[in-house]
């Protein structure tokens, strides 16, 4: 685990390059850690709290031994007294992203997450910050599973089982006039 803790290395052209390379390359990427709209959310949060870089850059184990790479962007929210000076740690962009997997050059397994998301948390509370919570809102199914007891799944209707549908019309056609 390498910690990114200075918006200077944050938008240092080598390092934006080489996450442009990870987004691009990433079988499960979005948009919502794109470097530019991290940027453009950055410099507008920054105006209304005192937000500092706490980025990840993980280097993993696949299941066939390759190495391969996972980055999470996220920061530390010092707070204001409105929050009660609470020193959070969550993904950039915090609730206005719809979610917040991590970016990684491979695929992910079940395994490969549960040992990602327990390191992250060991390796979170082992920083020098002094942390009062850690917030990672709407994780896709894809990175967290059934057994993971640190993080949950988001996306779940738990209202609507849509698994008993095999086509959208079926669904339609269930629902009462």
């Amino acid at each position: 685990f390498q910690w990114i803790k200075s918006w200077d290395e944050v938008w240092d052209e080598g390092f934006i390059s080489r996450w442009r390379e990870l987004v691009l390359g990433s079988p499960m990427s979005h948009v919502y850690f794109e470097p530019a709209l991290c940027r453009a959310w950055y410099e507008t949060f920054r105006r209304f709290r005192p937000i500092q870089p706490r980025f990840l850059v993980a280097t993993c184990c696949n299941s066939d031994g390759s190495k391969g790479t996972i980055m999470y962007p996220f920061v530390l929210d010092t707070g204001t007294w409105k929050d009660g000076w609470q020193r959070l740690i969550y993904p950039v962009g915090e609730h206005g992203f719809d979610y917040h997997d991590p970016i990684s050059s491979f695929a992910v397994t079940g395994d490969l997450c549960r040992s990602f998301f327990a390191q992250l948390h060991q390796e979170i509370c082992r920083l020098d910050d002094k942390i009062d919570g850690i917030l990672i809102p709407r994780i896709r199914e894809s990175w967290v599973d059934a057994k993971n007891v640190i993080f949950q799944p988001v996306n779940r209707a738990p209202h609507l089982d849509l698994t008993k549908f095999d086509s959208y019309d079926n669904f339609l056609k269930s629902l009462p006039k």
